[in-house]
């Protein structure tokens, strides 16, 4: 007992760091070292935030106005902070032998599983550096979402730290905004979408050879993933779901198209996760909707691009009001993505020139001027007349349902909540049934999802 306290006090205690100076007037003195340098080389490690006199607490200060300090504590209940040691199950090790085969590197020690069942800063490390083998215990840790806390560490305990522009924590210190959550969307969607190699971050990209391999899909849509953490933070809880759920569609479509302009210069081409896997896995002896159903505008046989990514990016560009051309830039890249063997040169052109709309779009989630008559405008382009999906797919079905949960809680309609009952049953979403695919009921009937039958009954009720 008493060799199991001693461990516990050197792993949970901050280790020494080099201070640095901080000023009376604003954190105005400057790291001696680029802040290129300290993406690159500023990990201090989870270690350094977990002492009792940090964040680990065993219970929160009850402070409104800073950290519980007990956060530490509540993120070791977190799923995150078990995604290493996932990587020795059954299931992890399988994956592996199948992308790398038997003698190859297992998936605790494959770099592409690291990236995201670690903290990414820390994947890539040299082996003799110390923080290779600590950081990779505590799984997806703090400078996961954070940012890299060598020029942070000492200086955002002064009193003064809380008066320094965010966007200055950033830029100088290189500390990430995740009161911001549109900044918490985009670190999120980092793992669960993918990112490009950049600013010290590892290449992040769940491609086809490994889904193949046996790993899930990464369907990411923030609400939901969010709810399903044990907070750690403080939320203005005003409208809370129809923000995360709009913020998260944005921060999904940028990262998408940051990590297909990634694909374009280097890997396979197309990369096939970039489509509807429902496209080509299912059956092809029974006649089904794909085979009837063909969306006006894709020729048959095209696989349909980005079904989860930009199900729903057109309805939401018209409730922005601002101008732009999303929609045209986004047709246009969808129609190269969806050539037998889509133009490399076209497309990382046309992912340029859909990011700046993008951007355009999402400078206006200002989340100061976010009320009910946003959300409940939200729920009606999702819902109302026309066509509420570009292409009806299982997809789109779910980034519909997920909406319209999201946006329902923010604005109570009864309406809506008996819509999604209504609808549930009709999609089967239950256990056993997670796919577009067909499964045998108790009856000895089957039940399959069919995406006109799911929009027909969902404008029926909200028209």
């Amino acid at each position: 007992m008493v060799l199991s306290a001693i461990v516990l006090v050197i792993v949970l205690s901050p280790l020494p760091r080099k201070s640095v100076a901080v000023s009376s007037e604003g954190m105005k003195d400057k790291p001696a070292t680029s802040i290129a340098n300290a993406k690159l080389q500023g990990l201090v490690g989870t270690s350094s935030c977990s002492s009792r006199g940090c964040h680990g607490a065993l219970d929160s200060t009850g402070a409104q106005d800073k950290c519980g300090q007990n956060e530490y504590l509540q993120w070791t209940r977190d799923p995150h902070a078990d995604a290493y040691r996932v990587l020795f199950d059954a299931r992890s090790v399988k994956i592996a032998e199948h992308l790398n085969g038997p003698k190859g590197p297992k998936a605790h020690e494959d770099a592409r599983c690291l990236a995201c069942h670690a903290t990414p800063q820390a994947a890539e490390l040299p082996k003799e550096n110390p923080l290779h083998h600590e950081e990779k215990q505590f799984g997806v840790g703090c400078e996961s979402c954070h940012g890299s806390a060598e020029k942070w560490i000492v200086s955002h305990t002064s009193l003064t730290w809380h008066k320094v522009d965010p966007e200055e924590k950033w830029k100088t210190y290189g500390m990430v905004d995740v009161t911001n959550l549109s900044k918490r969307a985009e670190q999120c969607a980092g793992c669960h979408v993918g990112a490009p190699r950049r600013d010290g971050m590892p290449l992040r990209n769940m491609n086809h050879d490994m889904i193949a391999a046996g790993h899930p899909r990464l369907l990411f849509e923030f609400g939901t993933f969010q709810a399903n953490m044990p907070p750690h933070w403080r939320d203005n809880k005003v409208n809370q779901e129809a923000y995360l759920w709009t913020v998260g569609q944005f921060a999904t479509a940028e990262a998408s198209l940051k990590l297909l302009e990634a694909r374009v210069d280097s890997g396979p081409w197309p990369e096939f996760a970039e489509y509807d896997c429902f496209a080509c896995h299912h059956g092809l002896t029974a006649s089904s909707w794909r085979q009837s159903e063909i969306p006006r505008g894709r020729k048959p046989g095209a696989l349909p691009w980005g079904s989860w990514s930009f199900a729903l990016m057109r309805q939401l560009e018209k409730q922005m009001q601002v101008p732009s051309s999303l929609k045209q830039e986004l047709d246009s890249l969808e129609s190269s993505m969806q050539k037998p063997i889509p133009d490399r040169k076209v497309v990382a052109k046309g992912v340029q020139k859909t990011l700046e709309q993008l951007r355009r779009v999402t400078g206006q989630l200002d989340r100061k001027r976010w009320d009910e008559a946003k959300s409940r405008k939200l729920i009606q382009a999702v819902t109302g007349k026309g066509s509420p999906v570009h292409h009806p797919s299982w997809d789109s079905a779910e980034q519909l349902y997920l909406a319209l949960y999201a946006l329902n809680e923010s604005e109570y309609d009864k309406r809506v909540r008996d819509l999604l009952d209504e609808l549930t049953p009709l999609r089967a979403f239950r256990p056993g049934f997670d796919s577009p695919l067909s499964i045998a009921l108790p009856n000895g009937k089957e039940k399959a999802f069919h995406p006109a039958q799911f929009l027909e009954k969902l404008k029926a009720n909200r028209n």
